[in-house]
Order: structure tokens, then C-alpha cells, then sequence
């Protein structure tokens, strides 16, 4: 396929310094072809809700390039957005066509161009018929990292997916507990995160002075009742957060040590030799395919690390342990569980890299294990 043409459409933009399943994705493309990313949804509106894009505030509205990627932030005044309000459907829904309508001469150059268009969840399929009108020969994939109303979306944009069904070639579901949330005239093809695995396979030394370590990373969906709970029960261990935003500002026992949001490369090592690996999901707003789709739990699994985790996160993964948030009992069985068990060792055919992805991305007939 060398010589497409792709064309990304997403509320992520290529330049995060926070990288989710669509960065590696495009990233993956540029050795078959010209890859163009276009960010939508970011205006001051931003601003107020802490969207990670905002320090790439004065890159907004201007061509640029990074590692072979084009990238278009389209900033605007005020972008639409869910009220959660029933009664302010209708307006809402305006509000977002008339969004959908506005003049966009650098989107509309390259949808001309594109061979092949990638929409992923979130206010991207706003724009899917009118793409679909204005490029039929191209073909439309629709990236589903997400379950529009497990995200809070506004039922427009779930109508909108709904009506652009069969404009689609295919959805990609990045978990097969997807299958249910999608429209029924959509195909389907699975298709599970990508993993860098190099990273993870050279040496380091350990980061740790203590011999009984407990890692977490990141900040989505960071509950820090866990901690305020796990450190008093296990005055032993010494907790490390790395990364989790305000919230872990709330933890202050004298074993847990809170460090700010670091390099991913600088985190492997604290992963690699963790005692165990935390991921203390809140039940709020937490989505049902959690499970399959968390990097943290899959970074834990990579090494062989045991995790803790609520029970909703756990799947039929082996090496997780699940607690009920907020009851001190099951957060106690555990960690102490997830301590007394030895490493374990991974499955690595499990993992696929991110070149492995894109092939299925792209041509998933060929893969039997792209079925839902």
C-alpha cells in the first residue's frame, strides 16, 4: 500500500506530549504513504477542561510536521460540546451542525486527496457523511477506542455514528466488548492496543531503596482512597505514583513517595522492579472494556508483574488481583495476594507491536484473528 494517502481525523493531535493508541497508529503508516493528521474539537473550551492539547495552543490553524506526520490543530473560538442535559438536545445538536458547517479549506484539501480516511471515536464521525460525499472513492475506517456514551459524548455524535454507518468499510474495535455499542449495519474487525516491547527489553537498575515497592503510573481515572487505605494496612511497603495529576497530591502517608508525570522511557525501570503494579481505577465514569484496554495493566503484564486493580479492570487476565474501591477488607486480600505471589511469565505472543496492528489495520482479511 505504499504511496496511500491517509488522512486521521481525532480530538487527539499528533504533538501530545500524551500518546494514546492513535499516535502509534500514525506513526506505523508513514512507511506506506503520506499521512496527514487533522485535530478537531479545541477552542478556549479547551482551556477550562485541562485538554492536553493546550500547550500546542499557538501551533493552532498552521501546517506542521512531526516525524514525517503532517499535522492541523484547528482551534476555533468555542467547539461544541455535551451539556448532559436531556432538555438541551435539540440546541445541542444545532449547535454541533452548525460546527460541522464551518469553512475548513486545510481539512478539505486533503479529504480530497486522501486514499484513506481514519475517524476516530469522538466528535470526528461529525464530520463522516460530509467526507463521505466529498471523497467517495476513498475508503472510511472508523477507529473505535472508545464507546461514544461511555465517554460522555453528546447523543448527536452517537446519532451521527448511527447515521454514517454504511459509509464505513469497516469499524475497528480495540475491544470486542465494543461489538455491542457499535450500529449494526457497521462491520466489525478486533484489533487490541499495540505494545513496544524494545523499551522494555534492556537493562536498568533498580530505582528502589526499599525492598517492597508498589509502582502506579498515570492519572486516568486515579482514585487515591486506595492509597489512603493501602498505606496504612501495609506500612511496609513503599508506594511510588508517578504521574497522577491533582489527586495523588491527596496521599501523604510517609510510605508513599508522589512524583510527577516523567518520560515513559524513565518509567520502565520502576515497572521492571516493582514488587507489584497498581492501577487504582475509580468506578466513576470508568468503561466496561477497561479490562482489555488499559496500557498500565498491560505494561504490568509485559514484565510479569502481578497487579492490583478493581475488580471491574480485571477481565480473565491471570496476575490481577481485584478489590472492590473504597472497602478496606478487599483492598487488604489484594495486595496481599498480588505480594505473596512470585512473578509470573508472560505470554508474549499476546502482544502485538504496533507495526502488527497497522497490518490488521489495514487489511484485516487477512488476519483470522481480527473476527469479533
Amino acid at each position: 500500500m505504499a504511496g496511500d494517502r491517509f488522512l486521521i481525523i481525532s480530538g487527539h493531535d499528533f504533538r501530545s506530549r500524551r500518546k494514546a493508541s492513535v499516535h502509534f497508529i500514525a506513526q506505523s503508516l508513514v512507511p506506506h504513504g503520506e499521512v496527514c493528521f487533522y485535530s478537531i474539537g479545541f477552542s478556549h473550551v479547551s482551556r477550562a477542561k485541562m485538554d492536553p492539547r493546550v500547550d500546542l495552543w499557538a501551533h493552532g490553524n498552521i501546517v506542521g510536521e512531526l516525524d514525517g506526520v503532517r499535522c492541523f490543530l484547528e482551534r476555533t473560538l468555542v467547539h461544541p460540546f455535551s451539556t448532559g442535559l436531556d432538555w438541551l438536545a435539540f440546541p445541542e445538536a444545532l449547535w454541533f451542525e452548525a460546527y460541522a458547517k464551518r469553512p475548513r479549506t486545510q481539512f478539505w484539501d486533503w479529504v480530497r486527496s486522501a486514499t484513506t480516511i481514519i475517524f476516530e471515536s469522538g466528535m470526528s464521525v461529525l464530520l463522516a457523511e460530509q467526507v463521505a460525499l466529498a471523497n467517495p472513492a476513498a475508503r472510511m475506517i472508523y477507529l473505535a477506542s472508545d464507546d461514544l456514551k461511555t465517554i460522555g459524548c453528546s447523543s448527536h455524535l452517537v446519532h451521527c455514528l448511527d447515521r454514517s454507518a454504511t459509509s464505513f468499510e469497516y469499524a475497528v474495535l480495540t475491544s470486542r466488548l465494543l461489538a455491542s455499542a457499535m450500529p449494526p449495519r457497521l462491520k466489525l474487525v478486533y484489533v487490541p492496543h499495540g505494545f513496544d516491547q524494545r523499551p522494555f527489553l534492556n537493562d536498568t537498575a533498580s530505582p528502589y531503596t526499599d525492598p517492597i515497592n508498589a509502582v502506579s503510573l498515570g492519572s486516568t481515572l486515579f482514585d487515591e482512597s486506595l492509597f489512603q487505605v493501602a498505606c496504612r494496612q501495609f506500612p511496609d511497603v513503599k508506594f511510588h505514583i508517578i504521574g497522577g495529576g491533582r489527586r495523588s497530591s491527596k496521599v501523604t502517608a510517609p510510605n508513599a513517595v508522589v512524583q510527577p508525570e516523567m518520560p515513559f522511557a524513565d518509567t520502565i525501570k520502576y515497572i521492571k522492579h516493582a514488587s507489584v503494579g497498581i492501577a487504582p481505577y475509580a468506578n466513576k465514569g470508568a468503561p466496561y472494556y477497561l479490562s482489555d484496554t488499559s496500557l498500565k495493566l498491560a505494561q504490568y503484564e509485559f514484565v510479569g508483574l502481578n497487579a492490583v486493580c478493581p475488580f471491574f479492570a480485571c477481565g480473565q487476565k491471570s496476575g490481577r488481583f481485584g478489590y472492590d474501591p473504597g472497602n478496606s477488607s478487599s483492598i487488604f486480600d489484594a495486595l496481599t495476594q498480588a505480594l505473596s505471589r512470585p512473578k509470573f511469565r508472560p505470554d508474549f505472543s499476546e502482544f502485538l507491536d504496533w507495526e502488527s496492528v497497522t497490518d490488521r489495520f489495514l487489511a484485516p482479511e487477512r488476519f483470522p484473528d481480527t473476527r469479533v
